[in-house]
This record gives structure tokens, sequence and C-alpha cells, in this order.
């Protein structure tokens, strides 16, 4: 997949590079896996195999959880207009925290003899994750995608989806892979102790906001160091903090809370007074069909390269939004829909520690410990004092988010764009300049009613 035009010059579409393909997902179940697989199903109909990594666990099985994946709202108009080309994705039962991917021989032949495009998208994003567990995920899990990766028979690429955050102490981010925080040589040290206190892993991570960013920068460079060893193409696609569908394959569609949606809905809902942060700040959103668009186009044209290509999908740099302005249109969307629990929602942006702490008391626990008498007394069960500590709890985990803005570049990610004919543009738009945010929020909104909260009729 080397190639932007066929002979003669003539534009090559997008969907045609994937022509009597086969790839290889991992993290198909997560949120933009889905979005991904639905997409590139859907606007590359010649692709020929889809395999995906399912992890099964003590809750769900692996079959369960494939039927899940394909029963969900997102494959709707694959359902409806090409039923068949389900049946092109293959459920490969495995783990990237077990050893050889955790798949059975019979499994590995199938995809060494099959694949030539890994999109490695599994990860665990627990911010909190204890360190042994977010390097034997992150980064360990990595290493053994990797190793599947060289023995494969085709000429294979290899896509790693990394965070734009994974180097959170650089304030204008560009488009290349920094120095790890740690030595990579250092890890094996690291994972022969059983715990560390949150000193020890402090000093460990050495800057890294937690545990998720500190594996991805060091995934990041794991990657620099095989396709320098190996020479097999290589990219990084490093999304911001994603949110809901724009436009396909379900305008809105979103599936979890994580990144700023528990943020923003417990501000609509007037449960969240307060951020520690200047309202100023920058707040890097990308819709999730972005950046799976841009993955799409990136791996159909990746050329040979000494570097590794690494494409920023984020919008800060070319149209930033703030976090007042956000503010301002999440409070519009929950004043108009009345989806407000607690009246006059809004947030303050305090910069100042002691006043945060007197704000928070006055409007927020103060109000959860009255609004619970209210229920005590009505007969009704107590709901907003757990709901408080919740949105405590998901304030403190994003505050290294919102307290500091950054600028993330995405000159890469633009020209790959410039580059696509006008309709793959659009069929493919990743192009964040082009979000117009008075029209998406209320989008993503619409999203969370429908997806999260269930709320009819919005």
């Amino acid at each position: 997949m080397n190639s932007n035009k066929m002979d003669g010059g003539r534009y090559q579409p997008i969907s045609d590079m994937y022509d009597g393909k086969s790839v290889f997902v991992t993290g198909c179940t997560g949120f933009l896996g889905k979005v991904f697989v639905e997409k590139i199903l859907y606007r590359c109909p010649k692709i020929e195999k889809v395999y995906v990594l399912i992890r099964e666990t003590e809750k769900i099985s692996a079959e369960e959880k494939f039927k899940k994946m394909l029963d969900c709202p997102l494959f709707e108009r694959l359902r409806r207009d090409r039923p068949q080309d389900l049946e092109k994705v293959i459920p490969i039962i495995g783990d990237i925290s077990e050893p050889n991917l955790g798949i059975t021989l019979e499994d590995e032949e199938l995809l060494l003899e099959n694949v030539s495009i890994v999109f490695h998208f599994a990860a665990t994003i627990k911010f909190n994750e204890p360190l042994q567990v977010a390097i034997n995920v992150n980064l360990e899990g990595t290493r053994r995608v990797l190793d599947l990766v060289i023995k494969m028979k085709k000429i294979p690429l290899f896509l790693y989806v990394s965070t734009a955050f994974s180097n959170p102490n650089i304030q204008v981010v560009e488009e290349v892979v920094y120095p790890p925080p740690i030595p990579l040589s250092d890890i094996d040290a690291i994972m022969e102790h059983t715990t560390f206190s949150e000193e020890q892993t402090r000093t460990i991570l050495n800057g890294s906001s937690n545990t998720y960013t500190f594996t991805k920068a060091l995934a990041e460079n794991l990657v620099v160091k095989f396709h320098e060893q190996t020479g097999i193409p290589t990219i990084i696609v490093r999304p911001s903090i994603m949110v809901s569908c724009k436009d396909e394959p379900m305008s809105g569609w979103i599936d979890n809370w994580f990144g700023a949606t528990a943020l923003v809905v417990t501000d609509s809902k007037g449960l969240n007074r307060a951020i520690f942060a200047d309202g100023r700040n920058t707040i890097d959103l990308i819709p999730a069909d972005y950046v799976a668009n841009l993955i799409i186009v990136a791996a159909a044209r990746c050329q040979r390269s000494k570097n590794v290509q690494v494409y920023n999908s984020c919008s800060s740099a070319v149209n930033p939004i703030t976090l007042r302005e956000l503010d301002r249109l999440t409070t519009r969307d929950s004043i108009k829909n009345r989806t407000y629990e607690l009246p006059l929602p809004g947030v303050f942006f305090i910069r100042s520690r002691w006043i945060m702490a007197i704000v928070v008391f006055i409007l927020e626990i103060l109000p959860a410990y009255i609004g619970d008498c209210i229920l005590i007394f009505l007969g009704k069960k107590q709901k907003y004092i757990k709901m408080q500590s919740r949105v405590t709890g998901v304030r403190k985990a994003l505050e290294p988010f919102t307290s500091r803005t950054w600028t993330m570049k995405s000159v890469n990610t633009s020209a790959l764009s410039k580059s696509l004919s006008p309709t793959d543009r659009r069929t493919f738009a990743c192009e964040a300049k082009y979000i117009n945010w008075e029209e998406f929020i209320p989008t993503y909104f619409h999203g969370i009613r429908k997806y999260l909260l269930d709320i009819k009729n919005n």
C-alpha cells in the first residue's frame, strides 16, 4: 500500500487500496475499534477479511462479546445495506496481556498466511491502572503484537493507535516521537517488583500524568525501535480526547463515559459547579469518526520510509475550543432540552485551590446533603451524596487535562487530507478545522442523551 496513484497518474480511491486485502484489528470491541471496523467494512466493500481479536472474560464469552459488537446500533447500515459483508469479520479469541496474544497455533497460522495490515487499538485506558498492569497491557501487549507482525508472510504494515497526551509535559506537540520518560531497558526491573507505593509510582512516571500516558509513551518508542530493526512500514496515530461520531456511521453515536463525556454531563446537569482551570484553556476534542477515517487513510497512503509516520488527530492547533466555550454550549443544550437535575447549570473556572474548596462545599457538597435530607423526608432513596462523590472523582481524574492547555499540531494530517480527491475528503473526513463546534456539540449531546442516558424523543 505504497502508491497514491495508479499507472498513468490517475488517482486511486482510498477504498480501492484495500481491495482483496485482509487486516487484523486488536481492540475492536472498544469505542474507536467498533467505529473503525464498521467504517472500513462499509466504505471499502472489496476488503477480503477483517480478523478481530476478542478477549474472553469471566462475565462474557468471546462469542457473546463478538455478537454483541455486531448487534450494536453502529452496524445498522451494514445490516440493512450489505448484511453479507458482516461475514467478513472473523473473530480470533485472544488477549494482548497473555504470551503469544493468547491465540491458538491454528489461528496464528491463519493470520500469518492472510494478513497484510495490522491495526493495534487495544489498550487499558484507565488513568489509575496499577503500574505493572498498565505496562503489561499497553507496552508488553504492543510488543506481543509486533512479534506477530514480524512473522507475517505477506509484506505487512503496522499502525499503532497512541494518544496525543503521551507526552503531557510538552506544551506544543509536534508529529514526532519524543524520547521515552524512562529507558525501555528499565522495564524488566520494574516488572520484577510486585507492588509500588504511590510515591514510588510517581518517581517512576517521571513527570507523566498517570500510568496510561506513561505506558503509551513507552509503547511509541518501542514501535520506533521495531521499525528501525525491521524496516516494516509503520504508522502512529495520536487522537486527543475522543467524543461522539460527527457524521458516520451514526451522527452522535457514543457508547462510553470516558474522556470528557462524564465531566461535561455532570456540568450540564448542574452537579459539577467548579473546575480547577482557566476558562481560556483549550480542550482538544476530536470526533471518533474523524480518528477512524484518519487511520484508514494513513494506512492506505503509507509509503516506505526511514522514519515512523506520525499523525496527530487533534483540533487545538487548527480549530480550538476553550473550556468556557464548551461550558456555554453544553449549558445551552441542557437548558434547551431540560436535562439538568439542579437549576442553573454551569461551572465556575477557578485557579485558586482554597477558593475552589469553598465553592465546592457551598455549591456542591452542602446542596447534596440538603437534597438527600429532602429525599429521606419524602421516603425516597438517597442519591445526591453518592453522585457528588462520583463528580469529585471524575473532576480529579481529568484535572491534569483541564488545568493546562496544549497545542497539538496536525500538519501531517492536514497534508494527508489535502492529497485526497474531493469525494474521498468527504467520505474520510479527518481535518478538525472544518468542524463547526456550535453545530457539533449539540450533536454530541444528542448522542449522549440517546445512547448513554437512554432519553427518548430528544
